[in-house]
């Protein structure tokens, strides 16, 4: 369990990322593009790009559910501001499986996909006042959730999506 100094260095850590969370998002975001495709074109430092933006990007949105509020804000936009966050990192971090052909992959997008679906079902039933750029992201990170969820693994296989070797963790015989 968090002690109260650990929540409250979080959320210093927090209020300071949060600024230049959308500068963050697009240069791991052009980190991944750049992964993907030296992926496709077999060259090997893909992964490593992919593995670094990915988990970069989900230890983020992590960290950003535990910014700071001001003493008046509703118990249900703090409750969801934490949940829509948290689930942006598990639906990356499902993505980075999937991408990598981690075992898991599919827990994590569905627990992502749904917390976000939820989320985003809350926000608009309470009309909460939350910002564009968080709908924007929100939906983003869901609809890639989703297609990779839903779409075959032969087909993500054949663009070279993912790779063709399932890494799962087998014990020693």
């Amino acid at each position: 369990m968090i002690n109260r100094t650990e929540n409250e260095n979080l959320a210093k850590l927090a209020d300071k990322i949060k600024p230049k969370l959308l500068t963050i998002e697009g240069a791991l975001s052009f980190t991944t593009l750049i992964g993907l495709a030296l992926r496709g074109s077999n060259i090997p430092q893909g992964e490593i790009l992919i593995v670094f933006s990915l988990g970069s990007i989900s230890l983020a949105y992590f960290l950003i559910a535990y910014c700071s509020h001001e003493k008046e804000t509703p118990a249900m936009t703090k409750f969801l501001h934490k949940l829509m966050f948290w689930a942006c990192s598990i639906s990356v971090v499902g993505i980075l499986f999937r991408f990598q052909s981690y075992a898991g992959y599919n827990m994590m997008l569905a627990i992502g996909c749904m917390s976000l679906a939820l989320g985003l079902i809350l926000n608009f039933s309470l009309k909460i006042n939350v910002d564009r750029k968080f709908i924007i992201r929100t939906l983003v990170i869901l609809a890639i959730g989703l297609s990779l969820y839903f779409t075959p693994s032969e087909k993500l296989k054949e663009l070279k999506i993912i790779s063709n070797i399932e890494k799962v963790n087998t014990p020693n015989n």
